[in-house]
């Protein structure tokens, strides 16, 4: 089967499935910033456009590997989404008989057509889970935070962990000890 009966379904779905892997992407390069900036900021590292750049970068090749590995519509995801708004398998049926010329796979295939050129083109929505756009969300909202600390403590408004747990709760004692007859 080509892609022809799914041609007026594809670009929403193949939208989402970009959205998906933008947001998962997003997750993973936003993530990477807050260890990153969580790292330079206990060290002291004073390069927070390295971690700017991570976040980045990250998040690029995370969405465009993530689309193309795992979210990347095909034949068989299309069929199965459609079927979902009520087709019964019809759709994932006629993909799976695909190149069988047999009586039956024959009826199953125009069955599918029908239902598909019956199915309402507004049923087939976008759809993002919501947990995974709260998990992007406060994972990006952390990596900018990291971000900020670091560009804050870079031009001296904040400090970095050593500068500020250096010395101020040490106590310098001088101790000595004489010992007397006998002893150490």
């Amino acid at each position: 089967m080509t892609n022809q009966h799914f041609n007026e379904y594809k670009p929403k779905l193949t939208l989402e499935a970009i959205l998906t892997s933008a947001l998962f992407g997003i997750g993973i390069g936003f993530s990477t910033a807050f260890l990153l900036g969580l790292i330079f900021w206990i060290i002291g590292i004073k390069l927070y456009w390295i971690i700017i750049a991570a976040a980045i970068g990250v998040t690029a090749i995370a969405s465009v590997a993530l689309y193309f590995l795992r979210f990347r519509p095909t034949d068989v995801s299309n069929a199965r989404r459609l079927d979902r708004l009520g087709l019964e398998e019809r759709l994932v049926t006629m993909v799976e008989l695909e190149g069988t010329d047999s009586y039956i796979a024959n009826i199953q295939r125009e069955d599918a057509k029908k239902s598909l050129r019956e199915l309402d083109k507004r049923l087939v929505k976008l759809t993002v889970p919501k947990k995974i756009i709260i998990v992007a969300t406060s994972l990006f909202v952390l990596g900018v935070a990291a971000i900020t600390v670091n560009m804050l403590a870079a031009n001296g408004i904040w400090g970095y962990a050593p500068d500020i747990f250096e010395d101020e709760f040490t106590e310098y004692v001088t101790v000595t000890y004489e010992a007397g007859d006998g002893g150490t």
